[in-house]
């Protein structure tokens, strides 16, 4: 009899939806909480009064267009991620092209506008606007001299889009928190690179 009451117990709670695991929400409905006017909340963002790379630099710099998806060759470049691992390997002028291109990419706005659906963003900071396909597949980036990788992609709550060349990668999350401010997490790693993180809130203007 036991036996029978638990099970019932747990028919009632399925059909109620009690217990059940929360879902992310769809992408769409994600878009639409990232897209609008967004302001750099300093105050609640201790980690770019830090001196590092990517914390606050200001000045112009180039705005870049998406093309089509390429073949990715060699390695990724990030296996010595969080360490220094020996001799800087020798860098190429392409290779510190891309890694300046990064270099750029990485540098957090005071000000930016989302413009967002579940398959495209455009993201539009002082130096312009750039438009990102989020299909999960790799794209590339052309900047002078050299060629960046970029892949966008849904990850449950986040916006997560990944800028990488021969030896570095610079990572961004984008999501809105239950405070309505949109949140960026970015992780910085290469090699011969310590690993570097900073987290950037923004409030809706």
């Amino acid at each position: 009899m036991k036996h029978h009451v638990v099970a019932l117990a747990i028919l009632v709670l399925a059909g109620s939806g009690l217990g059940a695991v929360p879902q992310a929400p769809a992408p769409g409905e994600l878009a639409a909480r990232m897209t609008g006017r967004w302001k750099l909340n300093r105050e609640l963002s201790p980690d770019l009064a830090k001196p590092g790379p990517g914390r606050g630099r200001r000045g112009g710099g180039p705005s870049f267009a998406i093309a089509p998806a390429v073949p990715q060759r060699g390695g990724r470049g990030d296996s010595g991620a969080g360490e220094l691992r020996g001799e800087m390997p020798a860098v190429t002028e392409a290779e510190a092209a891309a890694q300046a291109a990064l270099a750029v990419i990485q540098d957090v706005p005071p000000e930016l506008t989302i413009e967002a659906t579940a398959t495209v963003m455009t993201l539009t900071e002082p130096r312009g606007p750039s438009l990102f396909k989020i299909d999960g597949k790799d794209a590339k980036v052309e900047v002078p001299g050299s060629v960046i990788k970029v892949k966008s992609k849904w990850d449950r709550a986040t916006l997560r889009q990944e800028f990488s060349s021969a030896m570095r990668k610079v990572t961004r999350s984008w999501s809105v928190d239950a405070n309505n401010r949109l949140v960026l997490n970015q992780l910085v790693e290469g090699i011969s690179l310590k690993q570097t993180t900073v987290q950037a809130l923004f409030d809706r203007q």
